[in-house]
Parts: C-alpha cells; sequence; structure tokens
C-alpha cells in the first residue's frame, strides 16, 4: 500500500518547534565547560604560535649615521649630494626581524670612505657601498640579523681640498645712534684677528669675519660687550667663535670760532723785510671737547705758511697747528697772497 504524502510544515511551525526545544542556560554553560582544559591550552598555544610569527616576520627599519671621511695628512674632504647640499650623515634602510627591530640604534653603523690615496680632486658622483663604506660597531654578533637593503644617498659629491690655516681680521658690525649729546668715540676688539682653518677653495673667499650687530642706540656711555662671529663657510673652523667688542661713546665735541689769528711766515729774517702777507689774519674754528675747547686762547693756535722760493703775487696755502685734542674744522681764507714790500717814500 501507498503511504499517504507528509503534510508540509509550515514556516511557522518550525520555528515554534525549534522555540520549544531551545537549549536551556544550563545546557549551553556545561557545553561550554566540558574540556574546558584542552580548549584554554589550545587558546596559549595559538597565542604562542601568532607571537612567534610576528616576531620572525620581517620588517624594515631606517637609521641616520655619520659620515666620515679619511684623508692624507694635509688635505680635507668634503661630502655633498650630487645637487651640491652639505651631507655629514648618510640613511641605512636595514631589513631585520620585527623582534629586532628595537635592539638597532644609530650608533650600530658608522660610513666610511678612504680617501688617503687621493691628492686636490673633485669626485661628482661616488657610489657608496654597504661592504666597503659601512662599519659595523653594534654589539658583537649582532651583525647577521641585519641586511641592508640599500643607503640614500645612494651616491654623493666629494670634494678633496688642501688645509690651511690662516689669521683673519674680526669686523664689529655696529647699528644705532648713541644719546643726544653723544658720539661713537672708539671701537676695539680684542681679539682683533682670529685664527681659521678650512679648505683653500674656501678660505680664499674670507676676507674678514664680521660679528653679529651690536645696537648702542640711546647709548650714554662706553661699554664692553661679548659677541658672537657670524657664520661662515660651514667647511670653515674658527679657533673662536666669540670676541669682546669696545664700544667707546664720549660728549659729543663742542665748535668754537676764533678770529684775528696772525698768520706767521716761516722764512729766514733777511726774507721778512721783502715781502708782506695778505690778508695778515684769519679766522679758525676748532672743534674739541668741553673742557679742552673753552680753555683754549687765540695765543695757542699756530696759523702759517712757507713762503720758501715764492715771489710777489704767490698764493699760499694756510696750515694750522692746533692745541692738543683739538680738531681743524675750517680756516677762512684758505690762503694768503705774498706782497712786495715796498716802503713808503715821505715827502
Amino acid at each position: 500500500m501507498m503511504q499517504p504524502p507528509k503534510k508540509k510544515r509550515s514556516i511557522f511551525t518550525l520555528i515554534k518547534h525549534s522555540w520549544r526545544n531551545r537549549p536551556s542556560i544550563k545546557d549551553i554553560v556545561i557545553s561550554f565547560t566540558k574540556n574546558w582544559g584542552t580548549r584554554i591550552t589550545a587558546i596559549i598555544i595559538a597565542f604562542i604560535c601568532w607571537g612567534a610569527v610576528k616576531t620572525m616576520e620581517k620588517t624594515t627599519v631606517s637609521i641616520n649615521v655619520p659620515l666620515e671621511l679619511v684623508t692624507a695628512e694635509g688635505f680635507e674632504a668634503f661630502a655633498q649630494t650630487t645637487n651640491g647640499l652639505p651631507l655629514q650623515k648618510i640613511t641605512l634602510n636595514i631589513e631585520c626581524s620585527r623582534g629586532d627591530r628595537n635592539v638597532l640604534r644609530s650608533s650600530d653603523y658608522k660610513g666610511k670612505i678612504d680617501l688617503v690615496s687621493e691628492i686636490e680632486n673633485v669626485i661628482p658622483s661616488y657610489q657608496l657601498n654597504a661592504k666597503e663604506n659601512l662599519v659595523y660597531t653594534g654589539p658583537s654578533g649582532n651583525e647577521d640579523l641585519y641586511f641592508i637593503k640599500s643607503i640614500v644617498p645612494s651616491k654623493i659629491r666629494i670634494t678633496i681640498d688642501k688645509r690651511i690655516y690662516k689669521n683673519i681680521p674680526v669686523k664689529p658690525v655696529v647699528t644705532g645712534k648713541p644719546a643726544e649729546g653723544y658720539i661713537l668715540s672708539k671701537i676695539t676688539v680684542d681679539p682683533p684677528a682670529i685664527l681659521v682653518t678650512g679648505p683653500s677653495s674656501s678660505m680664499d673667499k674670507i676676507t674678514e669675519l664680521k660679528t653679529k650687530i651690536i645696537n648702542i642706540d640711546g647709548s650714554n656711555k662706553s661699554f664692553p660687550k661679548n659677541v658672537e662671529i657670524e657664520p661662515v663657510d660651514p667647511d670653515v673652523v674658527l679657533d673662536t667663535t666669540k670676541v669682546k667688542v669696545n664700544i667707546g661713546i664720549n660728549t659729543s665735541p663742542k665748535k668754537r670760532t676764533f678770529e684775528h689769528i696772525e698768520v706767521q711766515k716761516l722764512v729766514s729774517q733777511s726774507s721778512e723785510t721783502f715781502y708782506l702777507l695778505e690778508p695778515k689774519e684769519v679766522k679758525v674754528i676748532l672743534e674739541g671737547r668741553d673742557q679742552i675747547i673753552e680753555t683754549t686762547l687765540p695765543k695757542d693756535i699756530t696759523a702759517y705758511v712757507q713762503p720758501t722760493g715764492a715771489t710777489a703775487g704767490y698764493s699760499l696755502l694756510i696750515k694750522i697747528i692746533p692745541p692738543a685734542n683739538c680738531n681743524v674744522i675750517s680756516v677762512m681764507p684758505l690762503t694768503v697772497t705774498l706782497r712786495e714790500n715796498i716802503p713808503q717814500i715821505v715827502k
């Protein structure tokens, strides 16, 4: 006999059946805790394996290391990028395991290029090589853990030049004005020159060293100041980078006019009677410190000419000998004319 076909369950019936046969919380807890030791052990082993894989996984670390250029005695070498920028360090891209990346230090390597056999020369494109130009200085035995993938820059420009020494004068740079009634009188530098060493190509360009700016605006007295030297060529080394500058500031000098200063002739006595000077007197303006200029008398000023070899009609330049610590600002007139001394005939 044929069995009657089974009646299809509706979705609603299936959901209702599943709900009635759902596991209790107790069943879930029992299922989870069953063989718990084995499960925890498996989790721990998985974490250990994951950590080991991560530790052995390779990574790339970049470190900056110094570059040393070794030259023969009396020479210096300077490294630049191929674009002409100064270069003192190079970058190493090193492959190592993740576990060793925190152990690797910048001090574990240094760059070194042997140029002892070279004389004055320019190497426009020197290829850096890990085997020839890198020195490992890290812990013994760790070198095999690292692999140098690349060096940046891979090519550099090297200039080899003679090293020379020279004393170069220092020029103080001053700005501003002293207070009203005062002037800048004198500036001295200690030391006045500095010993400088560097390649001849750089040293030939340096004729003086300038200090950083010294501002004297509003100053009313002299003062010393320790000042740094302005930077020069990076390849040049200064014996000292500071100098002592003594700034002298004094009161402004005063001017005074002296009239009726008699002009003298520096000639023999016999010639005195043959010629006369026209005019006989001049006006002199002197400049000096307050106390000195106020105590100066007309007799302290000497005005003279030298008519030796001159004849009547000659114009002679007047020369002035002022008192000590005074300066001649002007003489009016600047010249006198030599005239014959013709005696008057009395009738």
